[in-house]
């Protein structure tokens, strides 16, 4: 009888115990006045929460892709007009950026969080929201590795942060993937023009996605000695001779962007006009730190070697 009784004490204190436990489990990962979550954004800002955010406006179209991939894209009330990804937002409002943003109408949303840039944004604008009692959280990224800290910031924010784990982790897996897969390959040069002739030619060098993904992909980019976004002459892209040429530039009207570039007079003796390696790619997927820079890189992968 005893030890019957024993057992059933045993079993109401272990089912206690589990029981305290939960509860203290939820209510220390529960955000409240008494309990904030305080985060830091990429521009060394301070972010205090006391409940996750229902109401999101976001001016930067990385966000908004990740805020859709982590599954909390209902929650977003208005998007800047270059978040064209994914085609649910086609839906919401769509806010000017830059010298064109408006304060008042940003206020008038009376949003949870505003997603923002430095790129996008001035400091004034920046102080402007804040002051009005807007919470603010820029996240800002140049590199792969950036692109995981602003995945996993944003889903801290609104309360997505495994589900950003898991994004994460599968991003590094796909990338493990793909340089592995190349590693054998013998390795091609590459213009990569972001900006056609007629506007002044732009090319992507060190220190952004597209290099990193050339490396990845086991490329040469031609351009890997100049930083960032960087403006190039005709005579330095001949000079080095390309054995393929990418371009970003959209197509319009009767206008094809490989046709024009194959059609440039001085251009005829280049190897990748020679070769009619010219090529055309969605300068989305390699240029916005989310998820589809994986989807970038296969895309680049397939052109250069391909599938």
């Amino acid at each position: 009888m005893k030890k019957k009784i024993y057992l059933i004490l045993a079993i109401v204190i272990i089912t206690l115990s589990i029981v305290l436990a939960g509860i203290y489990f939820v209510n220390k990962n529960k955000i409240s006045e008494s309990n904030p979550l305080v985060l830091i954004d990429t521009a060394g800002k301070e972010v205090k929460l006391t409940k996750y955010p229902e109401k999101i406006i976001s001016l930067i179209p990385a966000a908004t892709e990740n805020i859709y991939d982590l599954g909390a894209g209902e929650k977003l009330i208005a998007v800047d007009t270059y978040s064209n990804y994914p085609s649910a937002t086609i839906e919401l409002t769509k806010l000017e950026t830059a010298s064109s943003l408006n304060i008042e109408s940003i206020i008038n949303l009376n949003p949870d969080i505003v997603f923002m840039s430095k790129m996008g944004q001035t400091v004034e604008q920046y102080e402007n929201l804040t002051n009005s009692g807007i919470k603010i959280v820029m996240v800002d990224a140049s590199s792969i590795e950036e692109t995981y800290t602003i995945i996993n910031l944003i889903g801290k924010v609104i309360g997505k942060e495994n589900e950003a784990k898991e994004i994460i982790n599968e991003m590094k897996t796909e990338f493990e993937n793909i340089k592995n897969s190349v590693k054998d390959e013998k390795s091609k040069t590459i213009y990569y023009e972001v900006s056609p002739l007629e506007f002044g030619l732009w090319t992507s060098g060190n220190k952004t996605f597209e290099n990193e993904i050339m490396e990845i992909l086991n490329i040469k980019n031609i351009f890997k000695d100049v930083d960032g976004w960087a403006q190039v002459s005709e005579e330095q892209v001949l000079v080095k001779d390309p054995q393929y040429i990418i371009t970003t530039t959209a197509n319009y009207g009767d206008f094809d962007a490989v046709e024009e570039i194959i059609s440039r007079e001085n251009w005829k003796n280049v190897n990748a006009i020679k070769a009619s390696n010219v090529y055309s790619i969605n300068p989305d997927t390699m240029s916005r730190p989310t998820k589809r820079l994986v989807e970038g890189a296969k895309q680049l992968k397939n052109v250069i070697y391909g599938e």
